[in-house]
């Protein structure tokens, strides 16, 4: 078989596997602390950026965006 042939196929299936570890669900399990944690990094990070958009001001005891009315995050 020609050294072609060979590196050919492993350089496929090289990137057939890439393709198959990137579909891979990572960061979408419930139960994970990990994931946990990152989601609500992700829900407060949009909620800082909507509070910012919509000129809420910046709370200094809870660090976030909201009006005097609403209650301070835990």
């Amino acid at each position: 078989m020609p050294a072609v042939t060979v590196i050919s196929i492993l350089g496929f299936t090289l990137l057939v596997a890439g393709l198959m570890a990137w579909r891979l669900p990572v960061a979408t399990c419930a139960q994970c602390p990990h994931c946990q944690v990152e989601q609500l990094a992700k829900e407060r990070e949009n909620e800082d950026r909507v509070g910012r958009y919509y000129g809420f001001p910046h709370c200094g005891a809870c660090g976030g965006y909201h009006t005097r009315e609403q209650p301070h995050r835990r």
